[in-house]
């Protein structure tokens, strides 16, 4: 009879908790969660943005983007209502969906890199947000040590099975060879 193969847990909590960070990371896709109204109603607070890196030379008017507030140093998704170029930069106004006046423009070079809100999940940004607390981490944490005791006490089961099935197999072998069949 052939073996089970089965992929060990400590191979499922790597693939499970690391490789969309790794993945989302390296194609510049980040996760950011809405905590103002400015952008109302298409994003409201609670939702989860998913932006990709972008250089400034194809953003375009209409397009969501993240930055930082120059003074608070908040990051600010807003909708761009103009780009031009001047000189070697590239000028981006934007504008809260639900605010009245636009913001200050950015100012950057054609290759720096941006921003760009690809999607929105409603509601999720919560979830994410809560994901990152204290208590929530220290859940995880203690989730993966249970995952990484169960895969070791259900590898020296496994090897007790094994024994003790050699183990029979070996005392029924004893039994059989003194008995004769007429």
């Amino acid at each position: 009879m052939a073996q089970k193969r089965r992929i060990p847990y400590l191979v499922l909590v790597f693939i499970f908790f690391f490789t969309p960070s790794l993945l989302l990371a390296g194609f510049g896709v980040q996760m950011h969660t809405v905590t103002t109204g400015s952008m109302r109603p298409e994003i409201k607070p609670g939702d989860l943005i998913v932006t990709r890196l972008e250089t400034m030379s194809i953003v375009k008017v209409g397009q969501v983007i993240l930055f930082l507030d120059s003074t608070s140093k908040n990051p600010i998704s807003h909708r761009v209502i103009s780009v031009s170029k001047v000189d070697q930069s590239i000028n981006v106004t934007t504008k809260g969906d639900s605010n009245p006046l636009p913001d200050g423009t950015i100012t950057e070079p054609p290759s720096f890199k941006i921003s760009r809100v690809v999607t929105v999940v409603a509601g999720m940004g919560w979830v994410v947000a809560a994901l990152h607390t204290s208590i929530a981490k220290s859940i995880l944490i203690f989730l993966l040590i249970l995952l990484v005791i169960m895969y070791f006490l259900d590898k020296s089961n496994a090897r007790k099975k094994k024994k003790d099935a050699s183990k029979q197999a070996k005392h029924h072998s004893h039994i059989y060879e003194g008995t004769s069949h007429v």
